[in-house]
Order: C-alpha cells, then structure tokens, then sequence
C-alpha cells in the first residue's frame, strides 16, 4: 500500500471479510471501527499477475496479498494509522488539522458530518495526488 504517511500498529492487523475485488488502501467500517485495507480482498483483480509467454497472455489469480486469506472476500486491515486518502471538500484551508473526516454509505471519504459515520481525523491537507488528498488518521476515535 503505497499511500501510507504514519505507519499502523502492526499487531492490531486482522485478516476480515471486506466484500470481493477490494483495493488495497480502501477506507472501510469494519465491525463499526474505521479501517483500511493493508491487502487487496483475495479475490482483487489487481492482485492477479499476467504472463507473457510465446505471444498469449495469461492471467495468474491470486497474486499478492492473497494467499493466507481465509476467503476470496476477505482482506488484511489495520485500525491504525495516517494514510493520503481523497477526502470530498478538503482544501488547504477547509482540511486543518484534527478536523473530523467521515464516511458515506457508498465508501467515500467527506467533511460533511451529515449522514455520515465518524472515520477519523485530518493530520494535514497534502493535494499533492489530487486535488483533495489529505493525510487522514484513524485510530483515535475507538471508544
């Protein structure tokens, strides 16, 4: 996962039902904890490797990640950490730091609190991968 800024607690990692073709660095609600995929679910077609041979191309399921996972639907998360994650409505001034991020039904991370689920705190607005990128932590909202 390439979007890593503070690292986890690598002890609180767990290996969890996420649903199927789930990116790794996906911002999710697990067992009502805010996490994030560390690994793409088993199944994550981005994990499948392609081999050139005598001009055909195969598809190798599986790839990285996968491989201990108990089921296709399952990922590897952690509940802990800062992470550069597209957050809708951040901008340098709106995105300071210890401003509540949240989470929408569809996934999406936003600073709009209405609807929404509490998902963690802004660390500091990046904008360097798009224009809405934001360094989130998760971790310190766990009752």
């Amino acid at each position: 996962m390439l979007n890593v800024i503070f690292s986890d607690v690598r002890s609180e990692r767990r290996a969890v039902p996420v649903g199927n073709n789930v990116a790794p660095g996906t911002p999710i609600i697990s067992a009502g904890v805010p996490a994030i995929t560390i690994t793409g679910s088993r199944d994550y077609a981005g994990n499948a490797v392609t081999v050139n041979a005598n001009g055909e191309s195969i598809v190798i399921a599986g790839g990285i990640g996968g491989q201990s996972l108990p089921a296709d639907d399952y990922a590897t998360v952690t509940f802990t950490g800062t992470y550069g994650l597209d957050v809708a409505g951040a901008t340098l001034a709106d995105a300071t730091y210890g401003k509540p991020v949240y989470i929408t039904s569809a996934g999406a991370l936003t600073l709009t609190a209405t609807g929404n689920t509490k998902y963690g705190t802004v660390e500091f607005f990046r904008g360097t991968e798009s224009a809405t990128d934001t360094a989130v932590t998760i971790g310190i909202n766990r009752g």
